[in-house]
């Protein structure tokens, strides 16, 4: 699914056919051929649950969250994970007002109880708390 390309000056990148089947590219500059090995297992691992739309793997989760951001800008460019300052940017006021919001499939007395746990739940955690970093651990 995914092959790695050495250029002349010694900088390697990953090719791959993307699911709209263009051809994609990511550099990863100057590393070593193992290192490009697990990159490329991490991409076809991506590439995969994108064309059969099943979750990624748990451990290339972890992974994904361990990265550096200039290699997430990369996939991200690619088109094989969603853009990380978008997430970030995400506020557990904000993401509530919204999901409410946009509840309009729900009787009035649903949204009132959706109302009392957003008053709780900004009253523990705070408007401006990260949705990235409300966990079931809190």
């Amino acid at each position: 699914m995914a092959s790695i390309a050495r250029e002349k000056n010694g900088n390697r990148r990953i090719l791959f056919v993307a699911p709209d089947g263009s051809r994609k590219a990511i550099r990863l500059g100057k590393i070593a051929q193992r290192a490009a090995e697990a990159v490329k297992f991490r991409v076809e691992q991506l590439l995969a649950s994108k064309l059969t739309g099943h979750a990624i793997e748990v451990d290339t989760a972890r992974w994904l969250c361990e990265i550096d951001p200039a290699m997430a800008d990369k996939l991200s460019r690619v088109g094989l994970v969603p853009r990380r300052d978008a997430q970030a940017a995400a506020t557990l006021g904000a993401f509530l007002s919204a999901y409410i919001a946009g509840r309009t499939d729900v009787k009035p007395s649903t949204i009132r109880h959706l109302n009392d746990a957003r008053r709780n739940l900004i009253a523990f955690f705070g408007e401006e708390k990260p949705l990235a970093d409300v966990t079931p651990g809190g």
